[in-house]
């Protein structure tokens, strides 16, 4: 199965065939203005940068992607799993309308996605939804300001758990009955791709975005916040990087 990664501009393809946990990807987005690739760090799955996204803008270390709420990019493909870590960070002043930083969805159905962005009142949110739709949410962050955005998905014996992080702290937790998404084929940095079309397209700027395929504790998401572009090692056990 082929899986594609919308960055509101770019496209990646990934698989999740170890048990051990992993940096699936790693797009620290600090290609120069008008660059047309977005490097993952970890493979071959490099972005494609196609219209509205600006490369070489000022990002929280080195430079970030500015997108234009307007269009869609995508990179090829990462497998979903039982487990997922989504870590990015934002800036954006915008509102009005949810806003997706990092999803991973199937594009034949509505209701098969993680996601990772803002709602329409600018809130911080995580959502995995399957059958049920559960959605962590916190206070606004479209201050434009720099804010490290991260979330955790665990499946387990029916039991859905997804955590929700803003600048190294948690901020909600929710716990849920519900089955892993299936058949997710679409993974997209600035937006969210449904069978209905493009929605919740991002409107300011992304840098470092981070995807593992284990639910990181909060110390090593707290490691992402105090060390901008590096990566955390799933296998340190005192998570400290």
């Amino acid at each position: 199965m082929t899986t594609k990664y919308h960055l509101t501009t770019i496209c990646l393809s990934l698989g999740m065939t170890s048990a051990q946990a992993e940096l699936l990807g790693h797009w620290k987005f600090d290609e120069i203005a008008n660059a047309s690739i977005a490097a993952n760090e970890v493979g071959d799955n490099d972005g494609e940068v196609r219209s509205g996204i600006t490369t070489g803008e000022t990002g929280i270390i080195g430079n970030a992607y500015l997108f234009d709420g307007t269009s869609e990019g995508n990179i090829p493909v990462i497998a979903g799993g039982n487990e997922l870590t989504f870590s990015c960070w934002v800036k954006t002043s915008s509102a009005g309308s949810a806003q997706a930083a990092i999803t991973l969805s199937d594009n034949t159905s509505t209701d098969q996605y993680f996601q990772l962005g803002l709602d329409n009142s600018g809130n911080a949110r995580c959502v995995a939804r399957s059958v049920a739709y559960n959605a962590a949410v916190t206070t606004a962050y479209n201050d434009d300001n720099w804010h490290h955005f991260a979330a955790t998905f665990h499946f387990e014996d029916g039991q859905e758990t997804t955590t929700l992080y803003v600048d190294g702290e948690l901020k909600n937790i929710l716990t849920e009955s519900d089955d892993a998404p299936t058949n997710l084929n679409d993974f997209h940095v600035g937006s969210l791709i449904r069978s209905s079309g493009i929605v919740d397209l991002f409107t300011g700027l992304i840098d470092d975005v981070q995807v593992y395929n284990e639910a990181i504790g909060a110390d090593g998401i707290a490691f992402l916040f105090d060390n901008p572009g590096e990566t955390f090692s799933t296998l340190d056990s005192d998570e400290d990087g």
